[in-house]
């Protein structure tokens, strides 16, 4: 059980939903088997669903359900899930898992006391081709049984003879083996056919009690197998320390990657923006620089055409300074002109 837990937490781990089902499905199973129906319904539920599109898996496991359900009492959910695992063997035409179906969809009829509906679907196992011997001898054995409830003896003998002579060569289990003696020793017994049932009684026990001593036979296996089983455990849990481990400092490493990629946009960020101030204040210095160029070529425009008539002015005194005769009406007429200010003042008025 505990390997099955095992195997459904790794599928888990992976989010392997097949594993997951397969793993609930055999512990579901095992619950079943150790008359813990209720138990194994809730993981078996659990199975069906992560099967998700797998017919065959979903047949097997509504198969089981179903058992669950007969042995609690429950028939109508027994029926409605045999219905639901024939169906969805048909889809995959998976004859081995429809022929189980049938087989507890005979016992559920049986239990119902619809017998003839439960021999006809015992016979409807009988027409699917590639039967082996478990199954011919468990569809007569099932079949005579049914007859023998019924108090139909003469059918019931019919199929107990054919019972009877495929057990020496039939290859079934020994648990098959000692219920097919039981079924044959008890029929016997009503026939009153006591040297017949005796023999059926012998061979019974022979079979039950080789199959007790098997079962302990593989108890020692288990126990075997579960020594192994917990080595090979260790090894897996120390692979999975060892990959958590990696993932650990892979992930410190991511971690200080970000930090590094972080920060050096935190510094880019920084000084893109002090370039970008830097540009500004150029910016704004190129444009003074600009006014204050402007306003120097403005005032030698200026300095340019006050220097020209100046000259003009000069070149008109030099023509009246000539003659000194009119030095005297020059300063004259540069009273009347500039009003006895400084020459220089004038010029730059003017």
């Amino acid at each position: 059980m505990q390997s099955f837990k095992d195997a459904e937490h790794y599928g888990k781990i992976v989010r392997d939903s097949l594993t997951m089902a397969q793993a609930e499905y055999w512990m579901g199973k095992m619950l079943y088997y150790g008359n813990r129906s209720q138990e194994s319904l809730v993981l078996l539920k659990s199975a069906c669903r992560f099967f998700g599109n797998c017919n065959a898996e979903k047949a097997l496991t509504l198969n089981v359900i179903a058992a669950c359900h007969i042995v609690l009492g429950e028939y109508e959910n027994a029926e409605l899930c045999l219905q639901q695992s024939l169906q969805f063997s048909e889809r995959d035409e998976v004859g081995k898992i429809k022929r189980k179906a049938l087989n507890n969809y005979a016992v559920l009829c049986q239990l119902q006391d619809r017998h003839n509906h439960a021999i006809a679907c015992l016979r409807q196992i009988g027409t699917s081709v590639n039967l082996d011997d478990t199954e011919i001898l468990l569809q007569y054995m099932n079949i005579g049984d049914v007859f023998f409830e019924i108090n139909n003896m003469d059918s019931a003998a019919f199929y107990y003879k054919r019972v009877d002579s495929l057990l020496p060569l039939a290859r079934v289990k020994m648990e098959s083996k000692a219920s097919a003696y039981n079924s044959l020793a008890q029929f016997a017994e009503s026939q009153q056919d006591n040297v017949q049932a005796l023999r059926y009684w012998k061979q019974y026990d022979k079979w039950l009690n080789e199959s007790r001593d098997m079962q302990e036979q593989n108890n020692v296996y288990a126990v075997q197998r579960k020594y192994d089983y917990g080595v090979l455990r260790s090894t897996m849990d120390k692979k999975i320390i060892e990959r958590q481990r990696l993932i650990i400092v892979l992930s410190v490493v991511v971690v200080l990657i970000l930090m590094g990629l972080i920060i050096a946009h935190i510094r880019l960020a920084r000084i893109r923006r002090q370039e970008t101030e830097i540009k500004e204040s150029l910016i704004r210095y190129m444009r003074q620089n600009e006014e204050f160029k402007n306003a120097i070529e403005d005032n030698h425009k200026k300095l340019a055409k006050a220097f020209l008539k100046e000259q003009q002015i000069m070149q008109k005194m030099a023509v009246y300074l000539g003659n000194t005769a009119e030095v005297a009406l020059f300063d004259s007429l540069k009273y009347s002109i500039f009003g006895g200010r400084e020459y220089w003042e004038a010029m730059q008025k003017a």
